[in-house]
């Protein structure tokens, strides 16, 4: 899983993001990550999998951004 301050992931992560174990530091780092379509941050392509706005969850791959 990635974390605030380790870097950014690497092509084949898995992430998955939850509102509720954000800390209010690290909250507005990670809505970057809520997302419902695929989306460039850097140079990664996020892909949603699973996707619950309601319940405030996402689950993200990663790929390359040149990734088809």
């Amino acid at each position: 899983m990635a974390r605030p301050g380790e870097g950014p992931a690497t092509a084949g992560t898995i992430i998955y993001h939850d509102r509720l174990d954000d800390a209010p530091v690290t909250a507005p780092r990670y809505q970057q990550l809520e997302i419902d379509q695929p989306t460039i941050i850097g140079a990664y392509r996020y892909v949603p999998i699973l996707v619950d706005k309601a319940a405030g969850f996402w689950v993200l791959r990663v790929e390359n951004a040149t990734a088809g």
